[in-house]
């Protein structure tokens, strides 16, 4: 990630002249400015190369499989939650790329606004279409994402596919549901694990992707109701 230009974070002599208490004065400033300059890298380097937890490790959706049954109450939580998703929706999307190592770690910025239309079939069905228009590089993608229920059993993508067992609901509650998702082919090493919330005109989507065990990238989708 470039840095900023030193002429930014670093003040200018003053007449060419270093006199004590304006040498101390100036390093304070510096110190203060250098640390504006500074504050947006470890806001989302902080979490970049931080291990997952043990429920979206690869290993452990690999011995989760196949997927267990959802509770009947779950089913019902779920079917409301995917219910109250349905409609258009605008908003943004602040995400980032990790960078570099742990031990040194930076990010490139990912960011979007976003027009969606979130719709299915049946009560059973939902899926998300998003159009996707680029805050950095100015070019525009569609994503999908369609959830599905089959019995007592939750499916992301396409039912009962390979790639489907190995996935898992973390919790679900009313307007809200967590998931993880082997990324296919299941050999990848990449999880993705999605969080929703829901409430009367907004929808949050929270989103981490893990390869081999250690996050990449992460971004937070903020949706309101399109009037």
């Amino acid at each position: 990630m470039d840095m900023p230009a030193a002429s930014f974070c670093w003040p200018h002599r003053l007449g060419g002249v270093f006199m004590p208490q304006i040498w101390r004065f100036a390093m304070t400033i510096t110190a203060c400015v250098a640390l504006l300059c500074i504050a947006p890298e470890p806001l989302y380097a902080a979490t970049c190369f931080q291990h997952a937890p043990a429920d979206v490790s690869v290993q452990h959706l690999f011995d989760a499989a196949p997927l267990p049954p959802l509770t009947s109450d779950e089913v019902t939580k779920l079917r409301n939650t995917m219910d109250a998703m349905r409609g258009k929706w605008t908003g943004t999307v602040n995400g980032y790329w990790c960078l570099g190592t742990a031990q040194e770690p930076g990010t490139k910025p990912d960011d979007y606004t976003v027009n969606a239309a979130i719709g299915g079939g049946t009560a059973n069905q939902l899926k998300l279409v998003a159009t996707m228009h680029g805050a950095q590089d100015g070019g525009t993608h569609t994503e999908k994402l369609a959830l599905f229920l089959e019995g007592s059993q939750f499916y992301v993508d396409t039912p009962a596919q390979p790639d489907n067992t190995h996935m898992q609901a973390r919790s679900i509650a009313v307007d809200h549901v967590s998931f993880a998702q082997m990324a296919y082919p299941p050999g990848s090493g990449r999880v993705i694990v999605r969080t929703i919330d829901v409430q009367d005109d907004s929808i949050s989507i929270e989103v981490e992707i893990y390869t081999r065990d250690i996050l990449t990238s992460a971004s937070a989708w903020h949706l309101t109701r399109a009037r």
